[in-house]
């Protein structure tokens, strides 16, 4: 029973949290909702991450630019990824930038 009355309580807070900034209003009347500029990427997130990256350099010291035998390779590809998606992983990764690699060849 607590933990519902709480929940409701925090529920009922946030409601009328957001009923109070959606109802303030600037000198001309309108309301303005400020969400940040979305035009630029998030500089915290990584195109690629370190298990993919370390899988792709796995994949590529094994077999080069081969991709149908990296698919084909169970020890290897311990993922069973097909051709296509080995193929687009590795390319992902030697398209990153130097300051973007976690893990080099």
């Amino acid at each position: 029973m607590l933990l519902s009355s709480s929940i409701i309580a925090i529920s009922l807070y946030y409601t009328i949290i957001l009923i109070i900034t959606l109802t303030s209003s600037t000198s001309t009347g309108t309301t303005t909702i400020v969400r940040g500029d979305l035009s630029e990427p998030n500089p915290k997130r990584r195109q690629m991450s370190e298990f993919d990256q370390q899988y792709a350099v796995e994949v590529i010291q094994a077999y080069g630019e081969d991709y149908e035998k990296m698919a084909r390779d169970r020890k290897v590809n311990t993922r069973q990824l097909s051709e296509n998606q080995v193929k687009k992983m590795c390319e992902k990764y030697l398209n990153l930038d130097d300051d973007e690699k976690l893990v080099h060849m």
